[in-house]
């Protein structure tokens, strides 16, 4: 349907070619096995990891003081299959043509893998996101990444959440990527809010935000994250935390930004997807106008909405909504329009400000239609699994001067 407001997105440079800079030589391939068919069904206009598996896009940024672009992945090097989640790294100065980072043999991208088990990140390193700030906020060269430290494993929204499952962490680097380091601290939020008995806690998206700090009356800047979360029996939730930029260690949970109820929609189901029963990889920014308007958009990629005609449990949500302060010094947002952020078969649609070119990038995964051992025969030999798509710009495209012909303008639901 037509809004008089509309989130809306182009493709960024859909004709120039997006996979990593690397060379695969007769030795790579016959060094992983039998894999005969890893060149002939392998992407070239796609961001895509050496090998092995790949999921969440992680820790976009531009940044400044070397003009280079970061990009992070889930990453299972050694195995087609989901495990042993790790961050792969890639540069470019372009967002077109990519650079694995130490290289693309074995394991030379790895930015950050788990430590090993009975350590606060030893089972995985989830998804999370990145700025180039050191922890008390200034432009130094640092880049700082925060993410999800894992230390007991499986975790689903439909199982028992063990305690210390998920906890959040900082890793830095101060080389421009090719190193990384933990942060002494970790985990800077060790426990999920109180009194929540939660389907899931993970995946960090922070960012500055004058645009929120001027709503809430932040007298100092401040930095802000949402999480992918929800409430078993009651619904999946966004948990909203602010740190001051001037300590990116010291987050306050100011409660839940969104509470929808279980598997409900915003809309037709067919139009605007099923909330589901837990969030993961949210985010939360505003984008102008062309009247320099601010509109507030939240995304989701929601679990357990299941429905026959969907390519899955699992759905990459966005919804556009008004942000009120709420009298406990928090914000709340009321979804006033929203639908599938994808059509297809992406998930886990994250986004970051491109202060280079003043716009909001967003990435998603788009996995294989291949599913390892219980799957198609050629899996292995293929080698790999899951690639991104090339990048979106987000804006606001306004329409003027509609008519309502049928009744249907101004209804919630889907205005992408």
């Amino acid at each position: 349907m037509l809004r008089p407001t509309m989130l809306a997105s182009a493709l960024l440079a859909a004709s120039a070619p997006f996979a990593l800079a690397q060379t695969l030589t007769t030795s790579m391939i016959e060094g992983m096995g039998n894999n005969s068919l890893f060149t002939r069904w392998r992407p070239t206009s796609h961001f895509i990891a050496p090998a092995g598996w790949m999921n969440d896009p992680c820790g976009a940024m531009y940044d400044p003081a070397r003009d280079i672009y970061h990009l992070f992945y889930q990453w299972h090097p050694n195995h087609i299959n989901w495990g042993n989640i790790s961050w792969g790294h890639a540069t470019s100065p372009d967002l077109i043509t990519w650079t694995d980072v130490s290289g693309w043999e074995g394991t030379d991208a790895l930015a950050l893998g788990p430590a090993g088990n009975g350590t606060y990140n030893g089972l995985g390193i989830f998804s999370g996101t990145a700025q180039p700030v050191n922890l008390t906020g200034g432009e130094d060269g640092t880049l700082l990444a925060f993410y999800t430290s894992v230390s007991k494993l499986p975790t689903n929204w439909q199982l028992y959440y063990m305690p210390g499952t998920e906890t959040q962490s900082f890793a830095y680097s101060q080389d421009g990527g090719k190193t990384w380091q933990e942060y002494a601290g970790n985990p800077v939020i060790s426990h999920p809010p109180e009194g929540w008995n939660i389907t899931g806690w993970r995946d960090p998206f922070f960012e500055s935000w004058p645009a929120m700090d001027a709503l809430l009356g932040q007298s100092e800047p401040h930095y802000y994250a949402v999480f992918g979360s929800g409430i078993k029996g009651v619904g999946p939730r966004m948990p909203f935390y602010s740190a001051p930029a001037s300590n990116l260690t010291n987050w306050t949970f100011l409660g839940a930004l969104w509470e929808p109820a279980d598997n409900t929609s915003l809309g037709s189901v067919e139009s605007t997807g099923t909330y589901g029963f837990n969030f993961e990889v949210s985010g939360f920014f505003s984008l102008p106008d062309d009247n320099d308007n601010l509109h507030y958009f939240v995304n989701m990629g929601s679990e357990g909405g299941n429905v026959s005609f969907h390519e899955s449990a699992h759905w990459a949500l966005w919804n556009e909504g008004h942000v009120t302060k709420r009298e406990n010094g928090s914000a709340a947002f009321t979804p006033i329009s929203g639908g599938a952020g994808d059509w297809g078969l992406l998930y886990a649609l994250t986004s970051f400000n491109d202060t280079k070119n003043n716009r909001r990038v967003q990435w998603g995964w788009a996995p294989e239609d291949l599913v390892g051992d219980d799957g198609l025969f050629s899996a292995h030999q293929q080698g790999f699994q899951g690639a991104f798509p090339t990048p979106r710009e987000l804006f606001v495209h306004t329409s003027r001067n509609l008519v309502n012909m049928d009744g249907q303008l101004g209804k919630m639901g889907n205005s992408y």
